[in-house]
């Protein structure tokens, strides 16, 4: 079995090396392959592995890259993000993504781009608000999209930094 090893990065002592195995082993491991027709690829679903790590995040393994995230599962670089991770991302929060989830996703990220800053919750509604109506600009809709916190959730499946205000 092909493995990296970390050295001197284990949590606790009875661990000598702390794995990541190739993303095709994770997979055998987790999750059967599924065909994504919207992308028109065969995506390949995994766990992400748990922090072996001293709490600087866990190794995300996607298509034989390394991916960096911190410790809450939050993409250290935006630029690793795909759509391909995102679906990866939301199967990690236990979320299938519809058009209503792209749709808010693709919000965030533009709202990033513009202000180089992740809203925070009211933020998110006001600016929802803003360009979709109240009917999408408001908490209730958000948290039926992402229901342990529109924020934090959309913002983690859209490669983005956690938003500043939330816990």
């Amino acid at each position: 079995m092909h493995y990296k090893q970390h050295q001197g990065r284990c949590k606790d002592s009875s661990c000598s090396i702390a794995v990541i195995l190739p993303f095709f082993t994770i997979v055998s491991l987790f999750y059967p392959h599924r065909h994504i027709p919207s992308l028109g690829i065969k995506v390949i679903f995994a766990k992400l592995l748990p922090s072996f790590f001293d709490g600087e995040g866990i190794m995300l393994v996607f298509e034989g890259r390394e991916i960096e995230t911190d410790a809450q599962g939050y993409l250290k670089n935006s630029c690793d993000w795909q759509e391909a991770i995102a679906l990866l991302l939301a199967e990690q929060e236990e979320i299938v993504l519809t058009e209503q989830h792209w749709e808010v996703i693709n919000f965030v990220r533009g709202f990033y781009e513009e202000f180089n800053t992740s809203p925070a919750i009211r933020m998110l509604v006001k600016a929802m608000a803003q360009k979709y109506g109240e009917e999408k600009g408001n908490s209730r809709y958000l948290y039926r999209l992402f229901p342990k916190g529109p924020a934090k959730q959309a913002t983690k499946i859209a490669g983005l930094p956690k938003p500043v205000k939330c816990i």
